[in-house]
């Protein structure tokens, strides 16, 4: 069986526009309520945990390929295809990078 991670890219960009994101939804509530000190520190923690996940999910992703079929592995979640169900396998352009 052989495993296929993610490219460095790719991953880089997932965490960097994921942060980005939890950043901006983060800020905006502090913007609006800035005075619930309570409701601050729990979403500062829940930030950290969604960082924390988005860290531990970047690394566990993966795809493993044997003589049966492929595998998709993802934290909570593999999803699996025999060969049998295949009925072609081709490539595409997705934002002008070939997938």
């Amino acid at each position: 069986m052989n495993n296929y991670y993610l490219t460095s890219r790719s991953k880089y960009i997932y965490l960097v526009v994921s942060v980005l994101t939890l950043i901006t939804m983060i800020g905006l509530f502090f913007y609006f309520f800035p005075k619930i000190l309570c409701l601050q520190v729990f979403l500062l923690g829940l930030g950290l945990f969604v960082v924390y996940k988005l860290i531990k999910t970047i690394q566990s992703e993966h795809i493993a390929v044997s003589e049966k079929g492929i595998e998709y592995h993802s934290t909570g979640i593999i999803v699996e295809a025999k060969w049998e169900d295949f009925e072609k396998i081709s490539s595409y352009w997705y934002q002008g990078i070939r997938d």
